[in-house]
């Protein structure tokens, strides 16, 4: 059962009253390393509740509270998330490339995956070479494009992969990996026996998703 000990950094309003309750807990932290921690955990929760706006506050406070901290990755990538979501775009992807470069061998992000997600579906074919990069040399560090266990993984891999060969004229492949991402994404399980829906696609109703089904199709 949740307690207030752990519910104060996951509050999911953001009323003044909230404001001020947070901002007294907090203030009792003295570690720059749990600060930053429950600024950004406030921060995904305010995210997930659609109040991005003070979430984005919270994250760039809390790249102020401890900015070479363990967390640092991930701060830049839920910035980046929290600024698409604002349609702030090009700084969205200046955000998540931070969090690649910022990156540790025992703090990985769903970044690269990101990335490539932003770049496809706002168009942005500057870019491609560097998303291509960037899933291949994951891919590589990972054990090779076999090893990517998760289907959510495997299916924004082969989602993103698809619609750059769409718009890079490649057919064929194009066609090929559209197919291979729509498998991964009707996956019901993850292959894990004790947490069997860790993993799936969950939400369909997106803009990559949409890209994605007609590139799948004969013809």
């Amino acid at each position: 059962m949740a307690t207030d000990r752990d519910i104060w950094y996951r509050r999911t309003t953001w009323t003044p009253a909230d404001q001020e309750a947070f901002g007294a807990r907090l203030r009792r932290s003295r570690d720059p390393f749990h600060r930053a921690q429950y600024l950004r955990i406030q921060a995904l929760c305010l995210e997930q509740a659609g109040i991005v706006g003070p979430a984005v506050a919270l994250l760039e406070q809390a790249l102020v509270e401890d900015p070479a901290g363990f967390d640092v990755a991930e701060i830049h990538h839920q910035l980046g998330t929290c600024r698409e979501k604002q349609g702030r775009f090009l700084e969205a992807v200046e955000d998540v490339r931070r969090a690649l470069a910022t990156e540790t061998s025992n703090r990985r992000t769903g970044a690269w995956l990101t990335f490539g997600r932003m770049v496809v579906e706002h168009e942005m074919p500057h870019l491609y070479d560097e998303v291509l990069a960037v899933i291949e040399a994951r891919a590589q560090r990972e054990g090779g494009p076999s090893s990517i266990s998760f289907p959510f993984e495997r299916y924004l891999v082969s989602a993103i992969l698809a619609v750059i060969n769409a718009r890079l004229g490649r057919e064929e492949a194009a066609q090929r990996l559209a197919r291979a991402a729509l498998s991964a994404a009707a996956e019901t399980s993850s292959g894990l026996r004790y947490h069997p829906q860790v993993g799936l696609v969950t939400d369909k109703e997106t803009r990559l998703y949409a890209l994605v089904v007609p590139l799948a199709q004969d013809g």
